[in-house]
């Protein structure tokens, strides 16, 4: 009988053994820290809530703002992920020779404008924080 056991317990872990997905292949690397255009074009279009309630066009339509409303800069496009999810948002900061930085979708909320023109994005990061983001390098 104890044979028979172990027996059977060897077979069971070969065939576990055959089961294996495993291809041999190493797993991807991961992403650059250089963010290009071409992850941000590869994004879902059209009417369909992105972020925040927002789709697509009304995001890059967005300005940055601090939560007193001071124009921190202008969301140029958006990140995403393989599976269409937002990462992160391409901020174009003002005053400072069009620096283009990536921001983690993390660090804003929906922010009502004042002036009734529609949504803004806000941040309580200070510009200092924002040009040490990442920066945004177009694609070649």
């Amino acid at each position: 009988m104890r044979i028979m056991t172990s027996v059977a317990l060897s077979a069971a872990v070969l065939a576990l053994a055959a089961c294996n997905n495993n291809t041999g292949e190493k797993p991807a690397a991961p992403a650059d820290p250089a963010i290009t255009s071409g992850m941000a074009a590869n994004a879902p279009m059209g009417d369909a809530p992105v972020l925040l309630g927002l789709n697509r066009k009304q995001l890059e339509d967005a300005d940055l703002v601090t939560f007193a409303g001071v124009d921190l800069g202008d969301v140029e496009t958006l990140v995403f992920d393989g599976t269409g999810n937002v990462t992160g948002l391409v901020i174009e900061l003002d005053n400072t020779d069009d620096l283009k930085v990536v921001m983690p979708v993390g660090n804003v909320v929906l922010f009502d404008n004042p002036d009734g023109k529609g949504k803004d994005l806000s941040t309580d990061l200070t510009l200092d924080q924002l040009k040490a983001l990442p920066k945004y390098v177009p694609a070649a």
